[in-house]
C-alpha cells in the first residue's frame, strides 16, 4: 500500500516519536518522585487542594499457565481469541 500521498504526515510522525518517548520517560520519572513522597498516602494535595490520587486496587485474572496445567481439556472451550493490528514505524 503506497503511502506517498501521506508522506508529509508520516514525516511528522517520525519526528514526533522520539519527542513522545522523551516526554513519556520524563512523565514516568516525575510520577516516581511524587509517588515516593506520597508513600502509602492515597490523595496528594498542593495548598490543601487534592491534585493526585494514587489508590491501591485489586486486579483479578486467570493464570493461563495454571489453567492449562490443571484443566487442559477445557482450555479450548474458554479461549477468547481476538484479532488485533499493530502499527509499527519501521526503521529506514
Amino acid at each position: 500500500m503506497s503511502l506517498d500521498r501521506v508522506a508529509d504526515e508520516f514525516a511528522q510522525l517520525e519526528r514526533l516519536v522520539p519527542r513522545l518517548d522523551k516526554l513519556a520517560a520524563r512523565q514516568r520519572q516525575l510520577r516516581r518522585v511524587i509517588q515516593a513522597v506520597m508513600g502509602d498516602g492515597e490523595i496528594g494535595t498542593i495548598g490543601e487542594v487534592p491534585v493526585v490520587s494514587w489508590r491501591k486496587t485489586l486486579r483479578v485474572g486467570v493464570s493461563q499457565k495454571l489453567l492449562k496445567e490443571k484443566y487442559p481439556d477445557i482450555v479450548p472451550e474458554v479461549l477468547d481469541i481476538t484479532e488485533v493490528r499493530r502499527f509499527l514505524v519501521l526503521g529506514r
